[in-house]
């Protein structure tokens, strides 16, 4: 038996969910976009951080001064327990 309202009725909720999955991926789209531009601002805010950092880094010391100061260090170190040695607890 083919009624044709039965036929009609088909086609009316077949036509509803093109209608529906349209909306869907358009949802689905956007939210792509959103996320897609929230991190492209993550990362445009993070590079400008790391510009930032540099530049306001101190050039690095010379090497000769650097030397220098690690000598200063186990000089001074090796002076102390040098005394510390030689007491006459005794």
């Amino acid at each position: 038996m083919d009624l044709p309202w039965l036929e009609d009725g088909e086609d009316v909720a077949a036509a509803r969910l093109l209608v529906f999955l349209m909306k869907l991926e358009k949802e689905r789209s956007s939210s792509m976009d959103k996320i897609m531009k929230k991190l492209r601002s993550a990362q445009k805010r993070a590079q400008e951080m790391r510009s930032s950092t540099v530049a306001n880094q101190a050039p690095p010391a010379s090497n000769n001064l650097v030397k220098a100061l690690i000598f200063r260090r186990s000089r001074s170190v090796g002076g102390s327990l040098g005394g510390c040695c030689t007491c006459h607890a005794f």
